[in-house]
């Protein structure tokens, strides 16, 4: 997932507009009724009246709306706008057509030159359209993937989501370098309460701590260990999905019981939690428990005070970790001193892996 992280920053940084749009029209009616449609809404234009005033601001407010409320560019919000664009291409070859038989008079074999270039115009569209048929009955589009993890989550009481939207995606699918979510689909918060009815209290990497006192021991806890939803801005993709984590959650808390300049220590029972900072930007974690660990668990930090952390690699206060009772995380000395509690969450647990 390497290529993805790489590239957040600057994916946030991109400057997006009503042109992103215009260039999904384009790739999604194919050039040649890309340019019919425009010179439809020309003639459109030098024709008011009140029906095509309301097909012209049919296409402009979804266009200003989308842009300046939603700044959502994707192709799927597009669909609204479709019937409209197809209108125009229709009243822009009616008028060339109405124009070229009164120019020319050649209405005996006009009929069947027009219909000619109506197939030719339309056959790119109509291929597309056939693949994307096509493609709902592949192996995909068919995966039973939602309903596995769904019936995963039905056998709890609490759901809670932790890390990124799932993503899935097809080794062959056309991505869309403009589009950031095209031809990737993603598993999170709303397609699980469809097919569970259950809520979930979904929280990220910086999640607020106070979210812990809402788990109960025996919660089911889905983790995604890609923070970063995939998109296709972050192309290539990686080469295989990793697996959705699913399992029983047990969380326990550890007090402040001493600390000094470098070190912490956490107890809970007889059991300790130490954090050392070792003066290079980082600290270890580690855990002294008589009971066994299972084979992932997770570290939950509380932070006090009024330190402010500008990045989110700062702000991190939620770690993942596997088969091991020491780990050292990289944090500035003011994040260290601004732990004031600590949870150990186990994490009974089996992978979900989705097959395209």
């Amino acid at each position: 997932v390497q290529p993805f992280l790489d590239h957040v920053e600057t994916v946030q940084q991109t400057e997006e507009s009503i042109v992103t749009y215009v260039s999904f029209l384009y790739a999604q009616l194919t050039a040649p009724l890309f340019l019919i449609m425009c010179a439809g809404l020309l003639l459109l234009w030098r024709r008011k009246n009140e029906f095509n005033i309301v097909m012209f601001m049919w296409v402009a407010v979804f266009l200003l709306i989308s842009s300046l409320i939603g700044a959502h560019y994707e192709y799927r919000y597009l669909f609204p706008l479709i019937p409209a664009c197809y209108f125009f291409c229709a009243f822009a070859m009616q008028e060339i057509f109405d124009y070229a038989q009164t120019r020319w008079g050649i209405e005996k074999h006009f009929p069947l030159g027009a219909s000619f270039v109506i197939i030719l115009m339309v056959a790119l569209p109509a291929l597309g359209f056939a693949r994307e048929i096509k493609s709902l009955n592949s192996g995909f589009y068919q995966n039973d993937f939602h309903r596995r993890v769904a019936n995963t989550i039905a056998k709890g009481n609490g759901f809670t989501w932790a890390g990124g939207m799932y993503s899935m995606y097809q080794e062959d699918a056309p991505f869309h370098p403009d589009d950031p979510y095209y031809k990737i689909y993603h598993l999170w918060g709303n397609g699980i309460n469809y097919y569970t009815g259950k809520i979930p209290k979904i929280f990220l990497n910086n999640a607020h701590y106070s979210l812990l006192d809402t788990i109960k021991s025996g919660d089911i806890l889905v983790y995604d260990p890609v923070l970063i939803p995939l998109q296709t801005k972050y192309l290539p993709p990686p080469k295989s999905i990793p697996p959705l984590i699913i399992g029983e959650i047990f969380p326990i808390k550890f007090a402040l019981d001493h600390e000094s300049d470098y070190i912490k220590t956490f107890v809970h029972e007889e059991d300790r939690i130490e954090l050392h900072f070792n003066k290079k930007d980082a600290f270890s974690i580690k855990i002294k428990s008589g009971k066994p660990l299972t084979q992932n668990y997770f570290i939950w930090l509380k932070l006090g005070g009024a330190a402010s952390f500008p990045s989110n690699s700062q702000r991190k206060t939620f770690y993942k970790f596997t088969n091991d009772i020491m780990w050292t995380v990289g944090a500035k000395k003011e994040f260290f001193d601004s732990i004031e509690e600590v949870a150990l969450l186990n994490f009974k647990s089996e992978e979900f892996f989705f097959t395209k």
